[in-house]
């Protein structure tokens, strides 16, 4: 028997739990499909009823494996039992061997091109239904963005010390999303749950620098509805100001006192955070408060993030809202799509999430998933 230990396989049938597994994605064959498309390929040379096929693999560099079941007869007792053993691939031609891979190669394709799309239109169909924010979908975006930040805690990672304190401190954040008051917003309606920036976003906001002169005039305060500092709402609007080059939205600004103020009463906050830049208009969300249509004319802006990592309360932080949730649906759906439907594979646990007779609501399936599966 030769030793295949260390190599990478190509392809993985599980005739007995009628799996198929690739690239590590695994895919339970159903019924039908197997009977129809598989065992015609398999029968009579490579699976029979009484030399059964148990598994198959081939792998990369071109090996064939197959484990087979036979029906032995005991010569003395007369007795028929089961025997495993490994089937001598030497009385094959390596053109044999090569189309039966090609083969089950192209079942396994063409099976999950099918299966995916119909789990994919299926999973569409859902989300449209239940396209609102709601905590099951947050907990999953929060998995999301604990995963994509897994790399900042490696030895390895290309940042300073201070920077990887931040991400720990951001993914803390993130983990007590889920907690109750004060550390975390259980029981916090999900549209009003708070996610915090990147620790990357806040070092584009704190590098930038310098000062800039223009006329602050409050046009619509009342009407913001919130604070995130991706939004191109606005409360207040700077016109007419000057070197405004390094301004983007999400940056940080400090006004002064300085200027002259009229047509009402201005508030000032010591810190601000500009949502849109259009030419010499700077449009600021609504920390900046005051009566409609006042103004504060020649007063001083600083560019640049005063405040330590997640110190702003308000700016430091963003509402997930529709927008921002419908950049995670097409991930969530293919998340679910991956994690629907596998099986165990002899001894490797592979998640099942998949039960025919749970409910087919979005959310119920995103809370199993949560729960571990069913």
């Amino acid at each position: 028997m030769a030793n295949m230990a260390g190599q990478e396989v190509a392809l993985y049938v599980n005739a007995l739990d009628r799996t198929i597994q690739k690239n590590g994605v695994t895919k339970a064959i159903n019924d039908d499909f197997w009977t129809s498309d598989i065992v015609p390929i398999l029968y009579p040379v490579w699976d029979s009823d009484r030399d059964k096929l148990e598994s198959y693999i081939r792998y990369k560099a071109g090996a064939t494996v197959i484990n087979k079941n036979k029906n032995i007869r005991n010569q003395k007792t007369g007795v028929y039992s089961w025997s495993s053993y490994q089937l001598d691939t030497n009385q094959f031609t390596s053109t044999e061997l090569d189309e039966l891979w090609e083969k089950l190669d192209r079942k396994y394709t063409e099976y999950r091109e099918v299966e995916d799309y119909n789990l994919e239109q299926a999973l569409t169909s859902l989300y449209a239904k239940d396209n609102y924010i709601n905590w099951n979908k947050l907990v999953m975006i929060r998995k999301f963005l604990l995963l994509d930040s897994d790399w900042t805690q490696t030895a390895d990672a290309p940042i300073t010390a201070e920077e990887k304190a931040q991400w720990v401190t951001y993914r803390q954040k993130l983990r007590d999303i889920t907690e109750a008051s004060p550390l975390g917003q259980k029981g916090v309606p999900a549209p009003e749950v708070k996610f915090p920036i990147t620790p990357s976003k806040y070092k584009q906001r704190k590098a930038v620098a310098g000062t800039f002169t223009g006329n602050l005039q409050v046009i619509d305060n009342g009407n913001q509805a919130n604070n995130d500092p991706g939004s191109t709402a606005g409360g207040t609007v700077i016109t007419n100001a000057s070197d405004v080059t390094k301004l983007a939205a999400g940056v940080g600004v400090t006004i002064s006192a300085q200027g002259t103020q009229s047509d009402g009463v201005v508030v000032l906050p010591d810190y601000a955070c500009v949502t849109k830049v259009d030419g010499t208009s700077v449009t600021l969300n609504n920390r900046v408060t005051g009566n409609l249509n006042a103004t504060l004319t020649g007063a001083t802006f600083t560019a640049g993030d005063s405040y330590d990592y997640l110190a702003d309360t308000i700016n430091h932080f963003f509402y997930l809202n529709q927008s921002v949730y419908r950049k995670y649906s097409d991930r969530i759906l293919t998340y679910l799509s991956i994690a629907i439907s596998t099986e165990t594979i002899d001894s490797m646990p592979v998640s099942r999430i998949y039960d025919s007779n749970a409910s087919t609501n979005l959310d119920t399936i995103l809370e199993q998933l949560e729960n571990g599966g069913s």
